[in-house]
C-alpha cells in the first residue's frame, strides 16, 4: 500500500500521515523550538504508533513556506535528504493550499513573520502578490481585505481568520492529489532574504 506523509515546519512541527486515498491515519502538532531539532525522533515515534516504518512511504508532502528560514529550512533539508534516497517528493506553499482546495479562486492569506511584521498574500487564480506589513497595520489590513474577500486564511492564529491547516486537515484528499496531479516541487519559501533574516538591528 503506498503511504503519504506530510511535514510541515513553518511554525510549529506538523507531522501527518496519510493512506493511499489521502485519508489521515496520524495527525500530530509538537510545539516548542526544539520540534525541528528533533524531527527524526518525532518522526519515528509518529511511523511507530500506525505500525509503519520509514520504507512504507512512498509520497513526500511538505509545506515549503513561507516562514522564518530557520523553520522553514526543516522540512526543505528533510526533502533533500529525501530525494537522495529517491523518495517521490511534493512540496507547496501555506497561501496555495485555498486555491488547492477549488472552491477559492481568489483570496488572501495573512501569517506571523515575526521581527513585528506581517506577511500578506492575495491570490487571483494562479497569480498572486505578497507583502510584509507592520504589526500596526494589520488590523486595517485585515478590514480592508475582509470588503474584498469572502475568506481570508492564515497560518497560526490571527483575529478570527481560517487557519490554512484546518483546511488541508479538512480536505486533504482533495488538496494532497492536485498538488500530486500538478507535480508540485515549489521552492522555500522564506519571509525575508537571508541577509535580512540574521540582520542585527543596530541601537
Amino acid at each position: 500500500m503506498i503511504m503519504n506523509l506530510f511535514l510541515d515546519s513553518s511554525v510549529d512541527l506538523i507531522i501527518g500521515i496519510l493512506d493511499s486515498n489521502y485519508r489521515w491515519v496520524e495527525y500530530s502538532q509538537i510545539g516548542g523550538a526544539s520540534a525541528g531539532r528533533n524531527l527524526h525522533k518525532l518522526l519515528l515515534e509518529a511511523l511507530t504508533r500506525v505500525q509503519l516504518e520509514i520504507k512504507d512511504i512512498k509520497n513526500f508532502f511538505l509545506i515549503n513556506g513561507p516562514g522564518s528560514y530557520t523553520g522553514v529550512r526543516v522540512t526543505e533539508g528533510f526533502g533533500k535528504v529525501a530525494e537522495i534516497c529517491k523518495g517521490r517528493i511534493f512540496s507547496f506553499h501555506h497561501h496555495q493550499i485555498p486555491f488547492l482546495s477549488g472552491r477559492y479562486d481568489q483570496g488572501a492569506f495573512i501569517s506571523n513573520a515575526f521581527k513585528g511584521e506581517y506577511f500578506v498574500h492575495q491570490w487571483l487564480g494562479s497569480k498572486g502578490e505578497s507583502k510584509l506589513i507592520s504589526a500596526d497595520e494589520l488590523h486595517a489590513e485585515i478590514v480592508e481585505l475582509k470588503i474584498k474577500y469572502s475568506e481570508i486564511f492564515c497560518n497560526g492564529s490571527i483575529e478570527d481568520l481560517h487557519p490554512t491547516l484546518e483546511l488541508i486537515k479538512g480536505e486533504g484528499e482533495v488538496i494532497l492529489k492536485q498538488v500530486e496531479q500538478r507535480n508540485l516541487r515549489e521552492k522555500a519559501f522564506y519571509y525575508r532574504a537571508e541577509k535580512d533574516e540574521f540582520k542585527v538591528k543596530k541601537k
